[in-house]
């Protein structure tokens, strides 16, 4: 019987929603190995060992088994600092000209699309800061350098501390049209240790179970 799991995911995710979830899932289940990597790139997931993927991107790549966990929702937010020196955006086009700091986007630009009351409004712009380590990111927001941009699950204790203020906070922001993906391949033999992680993953991102069809 098959007891290690590989499991790959975002730094970002892992380190700020998925780690307290591992350490849980050793605790009810110590018998299970966990083989945890962190990367950010979708191409890995082919390398032998990787049972189970978290992705960031827009769409899932064909040759994998993809279960949509759901959008990734971000927040415009700035420090107190910062917004007590300089005038808060009042609409979305208005970060165009606003130094936004950002983990997402892709070759130095920003596709964003700004969501209220089912209208959608879709902005381009460079950012004036972009990086996908959190830890860095947040540390430039908290310093007072722009505007941050980043998923909710990010910035979401330092807005409950009131480090930080929302901003254009009854706008719902993506980017990309970014989803969260677990992935795995579809011709892989998913041990009964797999399966109970995937039932785990699934039960704590608030969905149904997965329904396991023959040769999926």
């Amino acid at each position: 019987l098959t007891r290690k799991i590989g499991l790959s995911a975002p730094t970002g995710f892992w380190q700020l929603v998925m780690g307290l979830w591992l350490i849980e899932f050793k605790k009810k289940y110590p018998g299970i190995i966990l083989d945890v990597r962190l990367e950010n790139f979708i191409d890995n997931l082919v390398k032998d060992g990787v049972d189970v993927a978290i992705r960031v991107t827009p769409e899932p790549p064909p040759m994998v088994v993809a279960r949509d966990l759901g959008p990734v929702h971000y927040t415009l937010c700035a420090s107190s600092e910062w917004a007590s020196r300089h005038r808060l955006p009042q609409a979305p086009a208005e970060l165009r000209h606003t130094p936004i700091i950002t983990s997402g986007g892709v070759s130095g630009r920003v596709h964003m699309i700004a969501t209220q009351n089912s209208q959608e409004e879709e902005i381009d712009f460079i950012p004036t800061l972009m990086s996908r380590s959190y830890p860095f990111v947040l540390d430039c927001i908290l310093s007072g350098i722009g505007v941050g941009l980043v998923p909710d699950y990010v910035i979401r204790p330092r807005l409950q501390t009131g480090e930080v203020v929302q901003v254009l906070a009854k706008y719902q922001f993506s980017i990309d049209r970014n989803h969260i993906y677990m992935m795995y391949m579809p011709n892989r033999y998913q041990s009964r240790a797999t399966i109970t992680f995937i039932d785990f993953l699934t039960d704590k991102m608030g969905l149904q179970r997965m329904v396991r069809k023959s040769g999926v």
